[in-house]
Formats: C-alpha cells, structure tokens, sequence
C-alpha cells in the first residue's frame, strides 16, 4: 500500500514548487502529449556519457530519470 503513495507525495511537491509540467517546457512537447520513452532513454543515454554536467543538464538528466521511473521503465 505505502509503495504506491510516494508517487503523490512527489506530485504534490512538484505542484507546490510550480515545476510541473516544467520537462515538458524544457523538450519543447505540448503538455497534452505524452513525451516518448526513447526520447527520454536517449537524453539518458547523452548525457550519461558526459563527465562534468551543467547545472541544467543535470536538472534534465533528474527530471529524464524521474520521468522514467515513474513511467515504470
């Protein structure tokens, strides 16, 4: 029971802050669209092969991975 919970938990602290939606507005796809799981594996993919991220990439490689784990992949 308690494992599903989290994911509201984290929903209401996105909504609290203002950042929801806020992938969708960095890749540039309408909030109405679902983004595609090989778009994000590949944002994945680049910038894990990078060895010193920018303060940006890495809010993209967490939203990126956020994105993915709550997707289930």
């Amino acid at each position: 029971m308690a494992k599903h919970k989290w994911i509201q938990s984290v929903a209401r602290k996105i909504e609290k802050r203002g950042t929801a939606g806020a992938l969708h507005k960095q890749l540039g796809v309408p909030e109405d669209k679902p983004i595609p799981v090989a778009r994000l594996e590949a944002i994945k993919a680049r910038l894990g092969e990078k060895e010193n991220l920018t303060e940006a990439d890495r809010k993209l490689l967490h939203r990126v991975m956020f994105a993915l784990n709550a997707r289930g992949k």
